[in-house]
């Protein structure tokens, strides 16, 4: 497995040795990378989004040619995108901090 060692850690259960074993009901949320869990409906729409106005920027660039302003804002809309993808990634096992790993 993967992970940190978390067996016979307080607030862990007995048959959990990795903390990429770890669910929210079998181990405490403060082993988690955050106290909370992400909503899953809200990252997707920002993700959308955020992809969706990717798309036009890289579009616009061609009849306007503004090169240099649209390479930096399609660097900023990629990196919004891939941290929607990576809470995404979270929503399904808080306790892994790989889904931020760039």
């Amino acid at each position: 497995m993967s992970g940190a060692k978390v067996a016979g850690m307080f607030g862990v259960a007995a048959n959990i040795t990795y903390i990429s074993e770890c669910t929210p009901k079998l181990c405490d949320m403060e082993y988690a990378t955050m106290n909370y869990i992400p909503n899953l409906y809200a990252n997707e729409i920002y993700l959308a989004l955020f992809a969706f106005f990717f798309v036009v920027q890289l579009i616009m660039v061609f009849p306007w040619r503004t090169w240099g302003y649209t390479f930096m804002i399609l660097l900023g809309l990629a990196l919004e995108c891939i941290g929607y993808w990576g809470r995404i990634g979270m929503y399904f096992n808080i306790f892994l901090t790989t889904p931020f790993l760039m």
